[in-house]
């Protein structure tokens, strides 16, 4: 197409060609990349990269501590203020998010939502196991993050 273009000696045909393999290009390029941006992330992948995130900041033997040692209250869904959360919640916290204690069983679920769905972390007592009802990876023992 080039050797054509030149041969002719038109420059003004090959600007205006170059426009449009241009827009045809980057405009291709444009759609496609909307396109996967505008598709949900799955709970797998999601759930993998949130793994990685807490596995660098969560101290589950902290977190243990902090509610075995931390005033019960009544209401396992009571939220607790972030002031009172223990510090590897606080790292963990990609926007915030909101953290519940059971006085019961001393299990703490942090959890944080987005556009695309809720996900979080259960830190229970060793040797409890998650629940069916969401896509959960295991962290350690007694410990899990999870999507829905």
């Amino acid at each position: 197409m080039a050797r054509r273009l030149l041969a002719r000696r038109n420059k003004g045909s090959v600007v205006r060609a170059g426009l449009k393999s241009a827009w045809i290009i980057f405009g291709t390029i444009g759609l496609v990349l909307w396109i996967v941006a505008a598709i949900p992330p799955n709970s797998r992948a999601f759930c993998a990269g949130y793994w990685i995130h807490a596995r660098v900041w969560v101290d589950v033997d902290e977190i243990r501590t902090w509610a075995a040692e931390r005033s019960p209250s009544t209401d396992k869904y009571e939220p607790i203020d972030a002031e009172q959360w223990p510090e590897s919640l606080r790292r963990v916290s990609v926007s915030g998010g909101v953290v519940t204690c059971d006085p019961k069983t001393l299990t703490v679920i942090f959890y944080e939502g987005g556009q695309y769905g809720h996900w979080g972390l259960t830190v229970a007592p060793p040797g409890s196991t998650p629940s069916d009802s969401v896509y959960t990876v295991r962290l350690e023992d007694g410990a899990w993050v999870w999507c829905e």
